[in-house]
């Protein structure tokens, strides 16, 4: 940590503690308001701007920008506001690129992480111009070619994704289907994810940027878990129905999905749970935002009050996007709230087979239908499993 005596310069901005990404339809209304740019100088004079002008940033993958804020948006206690700026390490010790580089985008690529290459305050017109310097682990072609990879597959299943927690689940159940963990740690980005594999950080970024693109509000959270000892991890917060969930694709992925999905703050903070823990949480609640007492299947009752399945009580087809390869295992996500006995059987084994746990393994090219059931109960769930 750079020594706070260095040249201490309040930037202190107000979106520190604004930091949700807005719908698609508001950002349009911003761009009517007119924010301004010209050779990658921004003019932000609201936080809405601000949130533009990252994305735009992220958008067009520009490395070398400046931001110039004006002074309303100086907030009149600058006591947890402040940055302190070093010349000598060109690096800003406050945690920018949590609070004010993840939440911006809606593209499909990480962000390494950027550095405050000067901040400026000029009294006469009232403005704090920084400028900054980003990095990015996916290069543009890659970054391009996973968007149209995902663009491609919202297309073809948004019309079947009738309400927000179907769509966290479709795009949980899509990042789990195509990512890999790289056990080496050696690759961040998120096209690697689909290749070699990645780490948190890009399946964090990639499930971010699908919720962000169906008009959730999510955004990714860099903090520790607990693994035999404290280690950095970045996971997801997501808000549904007015309250923000956690969401960890990366544990979901070496572990039963469901566990890891739409859980409360305060179950992610459990032992058993690996202490997710984050200062964005604090931050959060500072400005006013709330996060849920409970798991959400908790607070979601489902017709037969027995068991509440991942999506609902949705049609068949919906689910069709569950591609296997042959000897590729899949878990059939189902939440047993009651801890109701549930069977599992697949209607052709030579297709698909499914343990006693929900485990469905693909056998043979061709489609099958793998069913969740209790008969006792008239509990009954379905999905479609290809297997290329």
């Amino acid at each position: 940590m750079l020594n706070r005596k260095k040249n201490q310069i309040v930037i202190a901005l107000i979106i520190l503690l604004c930091i949700l990404t807005p719908p698609l339809n508001a950002q349009a209304a911003i761009i009517k308001e007119g924010i301004s740019s010209n050779k990658n100088v921004y003019y932000v004079s609201s936080v809405k701007e601000n949130t533009l002008a990252f994305h735009l940033i992220r958008n067009r993958m520009e490395t070398n920008v400046k931001i110039v804020y004006k002074d309303k948006m100086i907030p009149s206690s600058k006591k947890d506001l402040k940055y302190y700026y070093s010349k000598e390490g060109n690096k800003c010790i406050f945690d920018l690129y949590q609070n004010l580089v993840l939440p911006y985008t809606n593209k499909t690529y990480a962000c390494k992480g950027f550095s405050i290459k000067s901040a400026k305050y000029d009294k006469k017109k009232k403005t704090v111009t920084v400028e900054y310097k980003f990095e990015y682990y996916d290069s543009l072609e890659e970054s391009d070619y996973t968007n149209k990879l995902v663009n491609e597959a919202i297309k073809k299943n948004i019309g079947n994704l009738k309400s927000d927690y179907q769509k966290a689940y479709w795009a949980y159940q899509f990042v789990l289907d195509h990512f890999q963990y790289d056990k080496t740690q050696s690759n961040y980005s998120v096209h690697s994810g689909f290749n070699e594999g990645t780490v948190c950080i890009g399946y964090a970024t990639l499930y971010c940027s699908i919720m962000n693109k169906l008009g959730l509000e999510c955004m990714v959270v860099e903090g520790s878990v607990y693994h035999d000892e404290f280690l950095t991890h970045a996971w997801n917060v997501i808000k549904l129905d007015g309250k923000w969930y956690c969401v960890d694709a990366t544990w979901g992925d070496e572990d039963i999905p469901s566990k890891y999905f739409l859980k409360s703050k305060d179950t992610f903070l459990k032992e058993e749970y690996g202490v997710h823990q984050a200062r964005i949480y604090d931050d959060f609640i500072k400005a006013g935002e709330i996060f849920s007492d409970t798991d959400y299947l908790d607070n979601n009752e489902l017709s037969n009050h027995s068991i509440l399945p991942a999506v609902y009580d949705i049609e068949l087809d919906i689910l069709k996007c569950n591609v296997l390869s042959i000897n590729e295992a899949y878990y059939f996500m189902l939440q047993n709230k009651y801890n109701v006995p549930i069977n599992f059987k697949s209607d052709d084994t030579k297709i698909a087979k499914v343990s006693e746990d929900g485990i469905i393994v693909g056998v043979g090219h061709g489609t099958t239908v793998i069913t969740a059931y209790n008969d006792d109960l008239n509990i009954k769930q379905s999905i479609a499993i290809t297997v290329k």
